[in-house]
């Protein structure tokens, strides 16, 4: 399977998770709720990114999945 850009929608949210609320202890997360367009097909989806993961994503406007 390749992977492919998902761009991010306007109006997600990115919620940041510490302390209790992370699922790995010390490690910051993000949780991504929104919408994303995979070339035209656009869905909503929640996903989990660690912090640094997360600023890269912002900043391009795009993960790969």
């Amino acid at each position: 399977m390749n992977l492919l850009e998902h761009y991010l929608e306007p109006g997600y949210t990115a919620r940041v998770l510490t302390g209790d609320e992370s699922p790995v202890k010390g490690v910051t997360y993000v949780e991504f709720d929104g919408k994303v367009n995979c070339y035209g097909t656009v869905r909503r989806t929640k996903a989990l990114f660690e912090l640094d993961e997360w600023q890269e994503i912002e900043k391009k406007g795009y993960y790969m999945a």
